[in-house]
């Protein structure tokens, strides 16, 4: 677990804070946490990978759209 959350923030130094490869690494780690129990970890950074697809991939995009629903499923199928 902790090599993955540490890999996030490295990703960001290397690639920029709002590229496609850091929200997909965030997205993991939000399933982590949710595999894990911690629904309330997993909020804020499902939240944050489906910012970043949609400013970068669009909201049509598979991405954007798998973790949309990823966002409704943790959130109790709210919409954002």
């Amino acid at each position: 677990m902790g090599l993955t959350i540490l890999r996030s923030p490295l990703r960001e130094q290397q690639l920029g804070a709002d590229h496609p490869s850091v929200a997909i690494s965030l997205w993991n780690i939000a399933a982590l946490y949710l595999s894990m129990g911690r629904l309330e970890d997993a909020k804020p950074i499902i939240t944050r990978a489906v910012q970043i697809f949609e400013q970068r991939l669009g909201s049509d995009h598979p991405y954007t759209v798998g973790a949309r629903q990823w966002w409704q499923k943790i959130h109790g199928g709210a919409a954002e």
